[in-house]
C-alpha cells in the first residue's frame, strides 16, 4: 500500500511540475511581448502561429532597425519590436516568416527602381522615365513614407506627382512595395480642360518670341510620338487655327499628351506664379490689400493641400483649372494682386502643423456653413461664424424657377446656417431627394430663368441657383420664387466678408484667424 501510495504521490508531483512549467513558459512568453511593446494583442501572427502550428508570412514589411538582439518593424500600420537579429545589418522592406514565437526567417528585397514621380494609374507607374508595369493596386501594395527618419505607413493620395521621389521595391518583375521620401515642391501641374473636357481635338500654341503657331497634331505626327513640350520666357498663347490668341499668354511650361480621346494640355509652372494667376481669377483685384493676401493665402494652401490627389496622376497632373478646384488662369495678372502674393510669398495656414483644405466662396447668408452641406464630417478649423456680407450683390436674391416640368419644391432639412440639406422635387414624372448643396444648386439651375441680386441687376448667365440658402416664397402658375441669401458652398472664408473686414482696418491674418478655428498661418 505504502509504495503504491507513493507511486501517486510522484505522478501527482510529475503533473504538478509539468503544470508549474507550462504556466512558466506562458509567462515568459507573455513577459517577453509585454517588454518588447506592452501590448500583448498586437503579437497576434505569434498566437495564430502557435495555434495552428504552421508558419505565418509577414509580406513586404518595412524593418526599422536590427540592434539589441530586437528587430523593429512596421506592418499593416502597427510597429513591431520582436526578439530576433540578421546576419548583417538591413533596413527596408521584407518578408518576415513566424514560426512558433520566433522569427524563423527573413527575406529581404534589395532591389528597387528609385525616381521622381511622373504619373501613375491602377497597373502602371512611371518614375522618372522608367515606366514600370505589372503594378496591382487592388492587391494593397504597401505605401510607407519616410520623413525625418521617422517611418509610418501612407497610401498613394500622399504622393505628389512631380515631386514625391519614391523607391518602387521590385520582387519577380513586380512592384511589391512603394517608399516615398518627401520634398517640397516648387511646380505645380495644371491640366488646362477644354470646357468641361480635357481632350482636345487640336492644340495651337504660340510662343511670344516668335510668333509662329505650332500645330501641335501635325507636329505629334512628324515627330512620331505621344508627347510635345513648349516652353517660351516670354510666355505662351493657346491659339485657334488661325493663329488668333485665345486669352492671356501662359507662362512656364506647356506639356501635351496624346490620349486615346485626344489631347491633354498640362501647364507646369511655379507656384508662386500659378497662385498670381489664381487671386484675380477668384477675388476682384479692387478689392482691399488685406483681403487680397488672406485670399492669396488660402489659394496657396489649397494648392499645396489637393496636390496629393489621384485625380490626374495618370496624365502626370496635379489638379485643373476650374472651380473644381480652383480657378486658374481666367484672368492675367495685376499689380495689384502681384503684391498681395508677394506680401505673403510661402505662408500657408495649418493646423495642428497639418495643410488644412482650405475652402473659400463669394458671399455667405450671414453664417458661414459647415460640411454637413456635402454630407460630409466637418474637420475641427471649419467653423461656423457670423459673416457681414451686405456689401456683396448676392448678399440678397430671388430666383425665379421654370415649373414646366416640376410641381413643387419643398425644403425638408436645413442645417444652422439656415443651407438647405434635404430637397424634394417633384417633377412631372418622377420625385427625387436631392441631399448635396451642389446637387440641389444643379437641379433647380436647370430651370433657372433670372436671378434678380441685391442691386436690383438681373442676371440671366447663371446655370445654378446661387447658394443653397433659400426660401420657396411664391408658386405661380409657370414660375417657382425662391429667396435667398449668399454665392457659393458658404464653407471656409467669405470674401465679401474678409473684404468688409479689411476695409474696417483688420489685417490678413486676423481675417484668416476669424473664419478658420485653431488654426496658424506659417511659412513652408
Amino acid at each position: 500500500m505504502k509504495e503504491r501510495w507513493n507511486g501517486k504521490k510522484l505522478l501527482y508531483l510529475m503533473l504538478l511540475i509539468v503544470v508549474f512549467s507550462l504556466g512558466l513558459t506562458a509567462i515568459i512568453i507573455t513577459g517577453l511581448i509585454d517588454d518588447a511593446d506592452g501590448k500583448e494583442s498586437k503579437y497576434w501572427f505569434f498566437e495564430e502561429s502557435m495555434q495552428t502550428g504552421k508558419e505565418v508570412e509577414l509580406k513586404n514589411v518595412y524593418i526599422h532597425s536590427c540592434e539589441n538582439g530586437e528587430i523593429k518593424f512596421l506592418y499593416d500600420n502597427v510597429t513591431y519590436v520582436i526578439p530576433g537579429k540578421l546576419n548583417e545589418e538591413y533596413i527596408g522592406v521584407a518578408d518576415i516568416v513566424i514560426d512558433g514565437e520566433k522569427i524563423s526567417k527573413v527575406r529581404i528585397k534589395p532591389n528597387f527602381t528609385t525616381g521622381t514621380l511622373c504619373s501613375y494609374d491602377d497597373t502602371t507607374v512611371q518614375v522618372s522615365g522608367d515606366e514600370l508595369k505589372n503594378l496591382n493596386k487592388s492587391q494593397g501594395i504597401p505605401v510607407y513614407k519616410i520623413s525625418e527618419e521617422v517611418v509610418e505607413q501612407s497610401n498613394w493620395n500622399d504622393m505628389i506627382i512631380g515631386t514625391s521621389i519614391i523607391k518602387c521595391v521590385m520582387e519577380k518583375g513586380q512592384v511589391c512595395s512603394v517608399i516615398i521620401e518627401e520634398s517640397l515642391p516648387s511646380d505645380i501641374r495644371v491640366i488646362i480642360k477644354n470646357g468641361s473636357s480635357i481632350f482636345y481635338d487640336n492644340i495651337y500654341i504660340k510662343k511670344k518670341s516668335d510668333n509662329i503657331l505650332i500645330d501641335v497634331k501635325k507636329k505629334l505626327k512628324e515627330e512620331g510620338t505621344t508627347e510635345h513640350s513648349v516652353s517660351d520666357k516670354d510666355g505662351m498663347y493657346l491659339c485657334d487655327e488661325k493663329g488668333n490668341a485665345l486669352g492671356a499668354a501662359y507662362e512656364g511650361e506647356f506639356r501635351i499628351l496624346m490620349e486615346e480621346k485626344g489631347l491633354v494640355l498640362i501647364n507646369t509652372l511655379p507656384i508662386e506664379t500659378y497662385v498670381k494667376y489664381v487671386l484675380p481669377s477668384e477675388m476682384p483685384k479692387y478689392f482691399h490689400e488685406e483681403a487680397l493676401k488672406a485670399q492669396a493665402v488660402c489659394a496657396r494652401t489649397f494648392a499645396y493641400a489637393h496636390m496629393r490627389n489621384q485625380s490626374y496622376a495618370k496624365y502626370g497632373a496635379n489638379l485643373d483649372d476650374s472651380t473644381s478646384f480652383q480657378v486658374y488662369h481666367a484672368a492675367g495678372r495685376y499689380e495689384e494682386t502681384d503684391a498681395a502674393v508677394d506680401a505673403t510669398k510661402g505662408e500657408v495656414i495649418t493646423c495642428a502643423g497639418n495643410l488644412i483644405a482650405c475652402y473659400y466662396f463669394s458671399t455667405s447668408a450671414g453664417k458661414t456653413n459647415n460640411m454637413s452641406v456635402w454630407g460630409s464630417e466637418t474637420p475641427e478649423y471649419i467653423g461656423v461664424r457670423i459673416s457681414e456680407d451686405t456689401n456683396s450683390p448676392f448678399y440678397k436674391w430671388n430666383a425665379y424657377i421654370d415649373r414646366s416640368d416640376i410641381r413643387e419644391v419643398r425644403v425638408l432639412e436645413r442645417n444652422e446656417s439656415n443651407y438647405v440639406t434635404k430637397l424634394e422635387i417633384k417633377y412631372v414624372d418622377e420625385t427625387i431627394v436631392l441631399t448635396n448643396e451642389n446637387d440641389i444648386r444643379k437641379a433647380l439651375g436647370v430651370y433657372l430663368q433670372e436671378t434678380v441680386l441685391n442691386n436690383g441687376k438681373i442676371r440671366t448667365d447663371l446655370s445654378m441657383i446661387p447658394s443653397a440658402s433659400f426660401t420657396v416664397i411664391d408658386v405661380k402658375d409657370n414660375m417657382i420664387v425662391l429667396e435667398g441669401r449668399g454665392f457659393g458652398h458658404g464653407i471656409g472664408m467669405s470674401q465679401y466678408g474678409a473684404n468688409k473686414m479689411a476695409e474696417e482696418g483688420i489685417g490678413y491674418k486676423d481675417i484668416i484667424e476669424h473664419y478658420f478655428n485653431s488654426v496658424v498661418v506659417k511659412s513652408v
